[in-house]
């Protein structure tokens, strides 16, 4: 290991330059995916690996046979698919036709040139997919009363209640994977990356984690947002920014935000219990009576008018299966003591 200037260097290994080689070899050809170009990319610019880049690029130069058509080929392809201001940035004759025949040890004239363009192309490429390239951002909103399932780039999946709108970038960057939740309520089984945390922007709160699932309800108009997690382990923190330290929670635990106040107050409850929207089912565990009425509309696609708002005061624990609206209902009325009535097919009023 080498140490410079405050940062600590370690040389390249004979497997990583021969790694590097078959990366760059790769990219000659053409036949390169965007990951491979990407880890290319990568090493072109850490200070350990751009010298073995250099040099590597070199060595092909120096070993290119130009009478061997298929060699000549792939270099004046590459050179090809090289952005025509690059080319016009660096003069340079027919780049193929141009070259003497045989093999060449040295690099005068317009073999340095062809070697610089190869590293311009190189960094031009960089450039463009860092700083130039934009990244298309996704908004999906779960439509009518079933959950709808959303597959993240990194592998990790979503299931949005009806209602909520997630927003995310086509391609997670390189630090952090960071999405949004608008609105409503969703399940989240996030794959594991110690390198890149996983962040969830819900507006009244936000979450941070690593690899885990848990379940985020956090609704416009209501006055607390929650999460709940079933495997693994978030931080939480009130509002659209993750403090260190926040509210740490673990499986079995369920952390509850005031949105007014930012207080947070966490309890135990059953995994079991957790998205069970997802299954067709209501799951409710002291939860606000509020949170109750909105989950039923949603999930039945009915207005409910509460003219009795003594029962906000209320927390509830109850489970409801696949039954009628009505059913729901009733058995809700027996635990709140409440009547109701259906003023119409899509409105309910609760007395």
């Amino acid at each position: 290991m080498v140490y410079k200037g405050g940062t600590l260097t370690v040389p390249t290994t004979m497997t990583d330059k021969q790694h590097i080689r078959q990366l760059l070899d790769n990219y000659i050809r053409g036949q390169y995916t965007r990951q491979q170009l990407d880890e290319l990319l990568r090493h072109s610019t850490q200070t350990e690996d751009e010298h073995t880049v250099g040099e590597l690029i070199e060595q092909y130069l120096a070993e290119l046979d130009t009478e061997d058509l298929s060699q000549t080929d792939r270099l004046s392809k590459l050179l090809n698919r090289t952005d025509r201001k690059i080319r016009e940035a660096i003069p340079l004759p027919d780049p193929v036709t141009d070259i003497p025949s045989g093999k060449r040890r040295g690099f005068p004239g317009r073999w340095m040139a062809v070697a610089a363009l190869l590293i311009t192309a190189l960094s031009f490429s960089l450039y463009m997919l860092l700083y130039n390239a934009p990244v298309q951002t996704i908004r999906i909103t779960a439509d009518g009363t079933v959950a709808q399932q959303v597959d993240l780039p990194d592998g990790s999946q979503v299931w949005l209640n009806a209602g909520a709108t997630l927003t995310y970038p086509e391609k997670f960057d390189t630090d952090t994977r960071a999405i949004t939740l608008s609105d409503g309520q969703a399940y989240f089984d996030i794959a594991r990356d110690e390198k890149r945390p996983f962040t969830v922007d819900a507006g009244a709160l936000s979450v941070q984690v690593l690899g885990t699932a848990f379940e985020i309800t956090s609704y416009n108009n209501m006055e607390h947002a929650s999460v709940a997690v079933q495997r693994g382990k978030v931080n939480v923190s009130p509002g659209h920014m993750v403090s260190t330290p926040g509210t740490i929670l673990t499986a079995n635990q369920k952390a509850t935000v005031n949105t007014r106040t930012g207080t947070v107050e966490t309890t135990d409850i059953n995994t079991d219990d957790i998205a069970g929207w997802k299954d067709n089912r209501l799951v409710f565990s002291s939860d606000d009576f509020a949170t109750v009425i909105e989950a039923i509309q949603r999930k039945y696609n009915v207005t409910i008018d509460l003219k009795k708002s003594a029962l906000l005061q209320e927390k509830i624990t109850l489970r409801l299966d696949d039954q009628p609206v009505r059913t729901a209902l009733e058995i809700l009325s027996i635990s709140s003591n409440f009547k109701y009535e259906l003023a119409n097919d899509s409105t309910i009023i609760i007395k």
